[in-house]
């Protein structure tokens, strides 16, 4: 009774100041600190790769197979392997884009006839340069062209300033859209950009986990538009797609909007899934 008669800060500065020593305490823990430098040396090698889009399939499986961890690692690898996926998404990309997908996803589509493709939400722009090598007018936007987040790397390729849905209305000339990893939290504008795209006749391909996953609005799940496996897509035509590896624990992979419900059902199902 005396501390609280005592006390003269409010319970939620309290709370913030509660925190704030935890974070502390948790920054001078040698042990810690020790783990995550090991974790952040075991990364560096992918995340260089990732960053100049050479991360092959064999070493996407070395990271996050735990092959790479080491002297303090070996005490807490599943820590250290969150460590690992952390340094690697604030330095690349959420999703683990390799050599093969990027081969496969370019391929795919340019043999339909699709080279203009404009990425919204491309957080670092780790996608660009890789895809306009394979011959693609790759268009990189987001809402924050510099990372927001304090742990964050600098851009590979600053993507242009803009929002998803303004995006899709300003970069017209796209003839498909792709985002990946958009949170599932984050309202039903994803949804909002697949209407938008089915609209206009556009594809739209993203990378993330199915429903009930950390990605993707319930809305988008749930309103009845016909998403489908990318691989299945590819299938039905005899081609090998080659998917997104997954850290452990997740589930990603690459989903199409292959029929939408809407008026240009049809044509967009020939300019996507159709053998030209």
């Amino acid at each position: 009774r005396r501390s609280l008669m005592c006390s003269s800060a409010p319970p939620e500065e309290e709370s913030r100041a509660e925190r704030k020593r935890t974070r502390q305490s948790k920054r001078e823990d040698p042990a810690l600190l020790a783990l995550r430098a090991a974790s952040a040396t075991a990364c560096a090698p992918f995340v260089a790769l990732g960053r100049a889009g050479e991360l092959s399939a064999a070493d996407a499986r070395r990271l996050t197979g735990g092959e790479l961890l080491a002297g303090p690692c070996l005490c807490s690898p599943a820590r250290s392997m969150a460590l690992v996926r952390h340094h690697y998404t604030m330095s690349v990309s959420w999703a683990l884009y390799t050599k093969e997908w990027m081969d496969a996803l370019s391929g795919f589509l340019l043999r339909r006839g699709i080279t203009r493709v404009l990425e919204v939400c491309a957080g670092l722009g780790a996608l660009t340069e890789p895809m306009r090598a394979r011959g693609l007018e790759w268009t990189a936007t987001d809402v924050h062209p510099q990372p927001v987040h304090p742990n964050a790397a600098r851009p590979i390729c600053e993507p242009i300033e803009c929002g998803a849905w303004s995006a899709v209305g300003r970069f017209a000339s796209a003839q498909a859209v792709f985002w990946s990893w958009w949170q599932q939290d984050e309202l039903d504008e994803d949804f909002q950009v697949v209407w938008q795209c089915c609209q206009s006749g556009r594809p739209v391909i993203f990378v993330g986990e199915g429903e009930g996953g950390v990605t993707g609005s319930p809305m988008l799940w749930r309103s009845g538009v016909p998403i489908e496996p990318f691989a299945d897509a590819a299938a039905r035509h005899g081609e090998t797609f080659y998917d997104v590896p997954c850290w452990p624990g997740c589930t990603d992979r690459t989903w199409i909007v292959a029929e939408p419900a809407c008026s240009v059902s049809l044509r967009l199902k020939a300019a996507t899934l159709e053998p030209m």
